[in-house]
Formats: structure tokens, sequence, C-alpha cells
């Protein structure tokens, strides 16, 4: 019996300094993860910013409306969203309520900012494949003059496949192409 005492007094022993060396391990994890959760908020908070600007600008230079975009980050199942909302006059709307041309701006916004985003950029061409298709020809103008702005201000060559004649004002090269019978026929203007 006083072996078996010695033994489970030994184990005890044992287990109450492994739990202690857990607790030590616990208070620096805690530690840690309050400093990621920092950054995590600095980060978020760089990216809102860096989005939102980007957006807005886009926005507020195209359509009438003083269009702002948000970004809303939430935790849900244990994972950190965002959610994009537009402000307008103080109030938030989802992009599910707003026409296209606005969603459509706002997506060559966010295509622009993500690209300005990256640490090691690709080369600077994007490819738009009719970008404001949804947006109101009497905006076509304002449109084609944000396109070559954003161009030029970003060092950035956009290549645009588009039917709408006043996008087109805005390229330096502006190529017709054709098909006929299968055959694709490529014309500088």
């Amino acid at each position: 019996l006083q072996g078996a005492r010695e033994s489970l007094l030994s184990n005890k022993q044992y287990q109450e300094d492994k739990t202690d060396g857990h607790k030590k391990e616990l208070v620096v994890l805690e530690k840690a993860r309050e400093v990621v959760k920092q950054v995590a908020i600095l980060t978020q908070n760089q990216l809102e910013y860096k989005l939102s600007e980007i957006v807005t600008l886009a926005l507020q230079s195209i359509l009438d409306e003083p269009y702002e975009l948000k970004l809303n980050f939430v935790q849900q199942r244990n994972k950190t969203e965002a959610n994009l909302m537009f402000k307008i006059k103080d109030k938030e709307i989802s992009y599910l309520e707003l026409g296209g041309g606005v969603v459509d701006i706002a997506s060559l916004g966010l295509r622009l900012a993500l690209w300005s985003l990256q640490s090691k950029r690709s080369r600077p061409v994007i490819i738009l494949d009719e970008p404001f298709k949804m947006l109101s020809k009497s905006y076509g103008e304002r449109a084609s003059n944000t396109l070559r702005l954003l161009s030029e201000k970003l060092g950035i060559q956009l290549i645009m496949v588009t039917h709408n004649a006043e996008l087109m004002d805005c390229g330096n090269n502006i190529y017709t192409i054709t098909q006929t019978q299968g055959v694709s026929t490529i014309k500088e203007n």
C-alpha cells in the first residue's frame, strides 16, 4: 500500500507540474492571440480604407449620387467575413438592392484596388469585358474619362472589349473585330 501511495503521490506531482506548464503556455498563447487580434484589426482597417477609398472615388466620379463603399467586418462561424455595403445619404444599402450600373462601377474599383494591394503585383495590365454594360448611357462620357484617369494615375494598361462607342473614345488604340462565316477580321481604327 505504501508503494502504491508513493506512486500515486509521484503521479499527482507529475500531473500538477504538467498542469502548471499548460497554464503558463495558455497565458503565452492568450497574449499571442491578443497580438494577432490587434494586427487583424489594423489590417482590416487598412483594407477597408484602401478598398473604400478607390471604389468610392470611382462611384463619385461617374454618378451624381454620393455613393460610398463600406466594408463591415463580422465574425461568422469562427471566421472574419467582410460584408460590402453601399452608403448613400446616411443609409446603408446592400449591393443586391442597387442597380447594375453601380455594381459595374464598384466591381471595376474593387478589381483595381485589389490589384494595387498586391505585395508582388502582376503586370500592370487589366482586361475588361464590357466593363459598364449595365451603366446608363448618360454616364458614358464620365465612365470613359474615369477609365482614362485611372489608367494614367495607377500606371495600368487597360485592354477593353466593348460595344459602347463612348468607352471606345478613351482608348489610345482601337481595333474593330468582325466575324464573317466563322473567320474573325481585325481592323485598326
